[in-house]
């Protein structure tokens, strides 16, 4: 099972997207989790998850939580990536496919 943390201030955003994700997976039969995760709850994301993707609104603290969260692979996804939820997934499966390498 590949794990994704998707993390946002206040985890509403991130829950949000990962409902709409967690559908598309499910409809698609892909091995894949998403959690949603507040900023604040992040150190519960090292050890547990193969990807962390943070929402465009904490974009500004992407070095801080990217250090905490290493060696977890932490990226920033765009607006226009929240508003696709097939670009989103995109980026994950790629992201997986890479770790199997």
């Amino acid at each position: 099972m590949y794990r994704v943390a998707v993390i946002c201030s206040f985890s509403i955003s991130s829950r949000n997207i990962c409902q709409t994700l967690q559908e598309e997976i499910e409809r698609k039969q892909l091995n894949i989790e998403v959690e949603a995760f507040h900023t604040e709850d992040c150190r519960k994301i090292i050890g547990n998850y193969d990807l962390v993707l943070l929402m465009p609104q904490i974009r500004y603290n992407f070095k801080n939580l990217s250090k905490i969260l290493a060696p977890i692979e932490t990226k920033v996804i765009t607006n226009e990536q929240v508003e696709h939820t097939n670009d989103l997934l995109d980026i994950i499966i790629e992201n997986e496919k890479q770790c199997k390498k």
